[in-house]
């Protein structure tokens, strides 16, 4: 998409549904949906975790981490069968914040237009709703890289070098 104008910031699911074309041939085809702005040097992306989602006919699995202190409320609960909750904690009382890490379906997106500003968030909630979204919590390392001075200091600590 780089170097394409689309007249602007889409969201999530905007630029997700202008992609889509690239990214599947069904509406029930599924591919991994990663924020560019997050550091998670331990999460795996495997073939049999795709495979899993793809046959469970779920919209969508998030991958969520414990409420970082720029998101103390979190986003959304899961329940005691791995479904989450838009509405308030789960069981345990928690609510967790999503890692913008995810196996998304097609049809989640496909029905927002090519070129709409669209948050995923909403569609999300929905989902949830609907008990078509699950979750799990990962406890791996992980930062959403929000600043320069953010990621300075992460590659200061990783070792990194810009």
């Amino acid at each position: 998409m780089e170097g394409r104008d689309h007249g602007g910031a889409l969201e999530t699911a905007g630029g997700i549904a202008t992609a889509l074309p690239m990214l599947v041939e069904h509406d029930d085809d599924s591919f991994w949906v990663v924020s560019g702005d997050i550091h998670s040097p331990g999460f795996r992306f495997d073939a049999a975790t795709g495979d899993t989602f793809a046959r469970s006919g779920h919209l969508a699995h998030l991958w969520l981490v414990p409420n970082p202190g720029f998101h103390p409320k979190g986003d959304f609960g899961l329940d005691a069968d791995g479904f989450g909750l838009a509405d308030g904690p789960g069981p345990d009382g928690r609510t967790w914040t999503y890692a913008n890490l995810a196996l998304v379906r097609a049809s989640l997106v496909s029905h927002v237009a090519p070129g709409t500003v669209a948050a995923l968030g909403p569609l999300l909630f929905d989902g949830m709703r609907r008990r078509a979204i699950t979750g799990e919590v990962y406890t791996g390392p992980w930062e959403n890289v929000g600043t320069p001075a953010q990621l300075a200091a992460l590659n200061a600590g990783a070792g990194y070098t810009s």
